[in-house]
């Protein structure tokens, strides 16, 4: 259980540990389990809706919606890490580079728990102006829509870089360039831009 903590300030060392077999199951559930929850006391606070049992329908809709979202990202960030390290000779296989990318995503969790914080004292709704990956984000200053930074994203980038550092043996600036393509590509994709329908349906 340490690990989960320790790879927030050592990551190097931490995958150094758990190369060539690295756990799934602790920080997976840690960042979905925890989002979840998040997720679902934000949106029971936050619905307009005078029927109790609608709001809990909606809240568990919207929340599992968004797990399965950020399920779906972390699977897309652990292929996109099989095939960089297929490029770079690393023999390592694709469930390895899935534990990879769960260990260097614990941030997410820091992301969900200020998205709640931020809700309840200044009822700015961050889950819902950054959907559909909400778990990888907090603000920076209490102006919603007009500030933002992405801390949990940039940790997670600084654990990739030194996670890869570890498991490659490449220099820091190959694993900077190669964390740095699916961190950008979440900053600049899609967040509350795009309507996805389940979202836009209970608006």
């Amino acid at each position: 259980m340490n690990r989960l903590w320790r790879v927030l300030y050592q990551p190097q060392q931490v995958f150094e540990e758990i190369r060539g077999g690295a756990p799934i199951v602790l920080p997976l559930c840690a960042i979905l389990v925890v989002g979840l929850v998040c997720y679902v006391m934000i949106v029971l606070t936050d619905t307009g809706s005078y029927y109790y049992f609608l709001e809990v329908v909606v809240a568990i809709f919207l929340s599992l919606w968004s797990l399965v979202w950020t399920l779906l990202l972390l699977l897309a960030w652990a292929f996109y890490y099989w095939i960089a390290g297929k490029i770079l000779r690393v023999g390592i296989d694709w469930r390895d580079w899935f534990g990879f990318t769960c260990w260097a995503a614990v941030p997410a969790v820091l992301g969900s728990i200020s998205g709640l914080l931020i809700f309840e004292l200044t009822g700015v709704n961050t889950h819902e102006l950054l959907e559909p990956y909400p778990f990888f984000w907090w603000f920076g200053m209490m102006v919603p829509n007009v500030f933002l930074i992405p801390i949990p994203l940039i940790w997670t980038f600084y654990i990739t870089v030194n996670g890869l550092k570890s498991w490659t043996g490449r220099n820091t600036r190959t694993c900077v360039l190669v964390a740095l393509i699916p961190v950008v590509a979440l900053a600049v994709g899609p967040t509350n831009s795009i309507e996805i329908l389940p979202f836009a349906l209970f608006r």
